[in-house]
């Protein structure tokens, strides 16, 4: 957009994200850099959210940062997407938790769309890359697809084709869930006989079941990019 400032640079966090605030002060430090951070539990707080359809109101679309009045996401010209989905915090009590959910739910629709109508500039990461990144399924067929080996895999809520997978494999088959759960621990575990016995059970969710490959060692890689400047990089999302 015309008259968008070249340093200016938003992170979508929660309120008080340590990582997210170093980032700020690091990239302000080299004094040509502006940096908000969008609190993406705080929509519901002070100002709110504001965006509007059709003619008038040239101040929208605003959205509330910290420790800053309210900016318009079009002058905005990188963002860094780093915790979205993330509880709302209320100045105002509401015990009914059906409410509370439309409340989240409302509160997220409104952050996302006013970013993904308005907001013209760089994301790290793109919203719907990152979305596909969390999928399992695309994750190991994009790994496949680069030259990583993906034990054998079955994604299925079929006790028939569970049971052949597991006897294809002798036993030798873990068991994971498809998405992480904010209620509790989902812990990858062995498949044992008794896992395989009711149908019902196993009609009940879609799971991942994979060929068990021992190992001692968990390696967790993150890479780094440089921007231009020394001493600042970004991490980036890839798709493997």
């Amino acid at each position: 957009m015309k008259g968008r400032r070249p340093g200016c640079i938003a992170i979508v966090s929660e309120h008080d994200d340590l990582h997210a605030l170093a980032a700020k002060k690091e990239l302000e430090r080299y004094g040509d850099i502006v940096c908000h951070v969008i609190e993406s539990d705080r929509v519901c707080q002070g100002d709110g959210v504001a965006w509007t359809e059709g003619e008038g109101h040239r101040d929208l679309p605003l959205l509330p940062v910290k420790d800053h009045e309210p900016i318009d996401i079009r002058n905005v010209n990188s963002i860094w997407f780093r915790r979205f989905y993330v509880p709302q915090s209320l100045e105002t009590e509401v015990p009914d938790p059906d409410h509370m959910d439309m409340i989240e739910g409302s509160a997220w629709s409104a952050l996302m769309g006013i970013l993904l109508t308005d907001f013209k500039g760089t994301w790290i990461s793109d919203p719907f890359a990152t979305r596909a990144a969390e999928n399992k399924l695309y994750q190991m067929r994009v790994a496949r697809r680069v030259g990583f080996h993906v034990p054998r895999t079955l994604i299925s809520n079929n006790p028939k084709t569970i049971r052949r997978f597991c006897s294809d494999l002798e036993g030798r088959v873990v068991i994971k869930s498809l998405r992480p759960s904010d209620k509790m621990v989902l812990l990858t575990q062995r498949i044992r006989p008794e896992h395989l016995e009711s149908s019902e059970r196993l009609r009940l969710s879609p799971a991942i079941y994979q060929e068990y490959i021992p190992g001692q060692k968990h390696l967790c890689i993150s890479g780094l990019d440089y921007i231009g400047r020394p001493g600042l990089a970004w991490q980036h999302e890839r798709l493997v």
